[in-house]
């Protein structure tokens, strides 16, 4: 059977990308189907977020140009992108004190002092440069007091996470939190282990449907701390970073900062933050990577399987159908992505269709025919039985079809 060239090369490109583990993003500048996105800022806006993160300038000051430099790029992204199902959103999540299910900027008093909640800034949104301003704001309004309840933070980032997992129309994005903090996990002013590893258990059933990455802005955040190395007695330092490494991507099985499990081959979900510079580098490689991510591929098993239900020998077969069963397999493009998996298996369901309708050529009765003559040229006087003769003649049935397999 013949093959077209452009299989032959999207073969080898497929090769390629599996089995070399080469990131599907190299190929992005040549592609035209950018996923749409929909991340979750989960960002730390606890008292300490006032301090400075280096030199004069305040965490906070440095977390807020992030996000608006986040804001800004997506909006640009998005001006070009007029299908509401394909455009980046973005939805906001501030974490400090008590957890408030309202979607807003509240905060509340205890013991006389005023305390940020924990809740849902703004729902998704569809950044654009129509409203990139007014979110832009929504952050702007925040100011940091409170402690750092990255629990609460990441039950909430799980609702909106699941939400647009059960949205249909967002069937096909690729769903990111970006989790923003400068310090321990607390429920008042020191590390608590609860909330810190029910943030990581949370973070773990987050992981079945996005990718999580985790920013510490502090000089504590050194990468590649993920547990103890003394004689048991964890250090703040320690647990700073397993914590973080848990709640990345990092570690898609993580169940606590103690437990991290195996590490993704090659992931760099977590990352440290010194100064403002390094967060405007850390938040623009985010970008470009997110930017440049494709769909996945398309599942080719029913294709490959119908394929391997084809006949070795065709040639037993009418030339009508075997042509409509050729046909059927030069429509197989490979490479195609997740959004045309119907394409996908519909090329799959022609192949199987073409081969169940098949037919089988008319047997050749030359032989039979040349046997026939030859008895009928026989004298049948000269023979004293030529009953068997007459009676293999009667038993030829005609329109027999060829059914040998070589």
């Amino acid at each position: 059977m013949k093959i077209k060239i452009k299989k032959i090369i999207a073969s080898i490109l497929t090769f390629m990308m599996i089995f070399t583990q080469v990131p599907v993003n190299v190929f992005a500048n040549n592609q035209n189907n950018s996923i749409p996105l929909d991340i979750v800022l989960a960002l730390d806006v606890s008292g300490s977020m006032n301090d400075p993160l280096s030199g004069v300038t305040k965490r906070m000051s440095v977390l807020k140009d992030s996000v608006y430099q986040l804001i800004d790029e997506f909006s640009t992204k998005n001006t070009n992108i007029e299908d509401v199902s394909k455009q980046n959103r973005i939805a906001i999540v501030k974490f400090a004190g008590d957890k408030n299910n309202n979607v807003g900027n509240d905060t509340y008093y205890s013991g006389g002092y005023k305390y940020n909640n924990t809740q849902v800034v703004s729902d998704y949104v569809a950044v654009k440069a129509t409203n990139a301003e007014a979110l832009k704001e929504k952050v702007k309004a925040i100011n940091a007091s409170g402690a750092t309840n990255s629990q609460a933070a990441m039950e909430l980032t799980k609702n909106l996470v699941n939400s647009s997992v059960n949205d249909t129309n967002r069937r096909y994005a690729k769903r990111v939190v970006i989790f923003v903090t400068d310090g321990v996990p607390t429920t008042q002013s020191l590390f608590d282990d609860d909330v810190a590893n029910n943030a990581i258990s949370t973070a773990k059933s987050i992981k079945e449907n996005a990718f999580i990455y985790s920013i510490g802005l502090s000089a504590k955040t050194n990468t590649t701390i993920v547990g103890d190395d003394g004689d048991g007695n964890w250090t703040e330092t320690e647990k700073f970073n397993a914590y973080l490494h848990g709640i990345s991507s990092n570690y898609p099985n993580a169940t606590d900062y103690k437990n991290l499990g195996n590490k993704l081959n090659g992931a760099n979900y977590y990352r440290g933050v010194k100064s403002s510079t390094e967060a405007h580098d850390t938040f623009a490689e985010i970008i470009r990577l997110l930017s440049n991510m494709l769909f996945d591929l398309a599942d080719y098993t029913k294709v490959n399987e119908a394929k391997a239900k084809v006949p070795s020998n065709l040639n037993i077969y009418t030339e009508e159908t075997v042509n409509a069963l050729q046909e059927a397999l030069d429509a197989v493009e490979e490479g195609k992505n997740i959004t045309e998996q119907e394409t996908v298996d519909g090329y799959a369901k022609a192949i199987n269709e073409a081969i169940s309708k098949l037919v089988l050529k008319d047997a050749d009765y030359t032989l039979v025919d040349q046997a026939i003559d030859q008895a009928n040229n026989l004298v049948e006087g000269n023979y004293k039985d030529y009953t068997k003769v007459k009676e293999a003649i009667a038993a030829v049935v005609r329109n027999k079809k060829n059914n040998r397999t070589n």
